[in-house]
């Protein structure tokens, strides 16, 4: 059986941890990167919550889910600047 030649391979590594060392912009690979957004704290409130279930046409729903500043923003928040923005009117 022929043995392997790793040699090249050893090369491409060596290469690679070079390149990633060098450029400031790299992520340190002794860390986990965090997956989550970064996202504004939301608001504490001090009230008991409840929930409310809403069914309607999906154009109208989906135009209520984009109404949402940043990914995950809760509907309530979207809701609540809704309302204030009427309540200017």
């Amino acid at each position: 059986m022929k043995s392997l030649d790793t040699s090249k391979l050893k090369r491409i590594v060596e290469k690679t941890e070079n390149s990633v060392a060098d450029d400031p912009k790299t992520p340190r690979l002794d860390s986990w990167p965090s997956r989550e957004v970064a996202q504004p704290e939301p608001k504490l409130q001090n009230e008991p919550t409840e929930q409310l279930n809403i069914r309607g046409p999906k154009s109208v729903l989906d135009r209520f889910k984009s109404y949402r500043k940043y990914p995950r923003q809760p509907f309530y928040d979207v809701l609540q600047e809704l309302m204030d923005r009427a309540d200017r009117e």
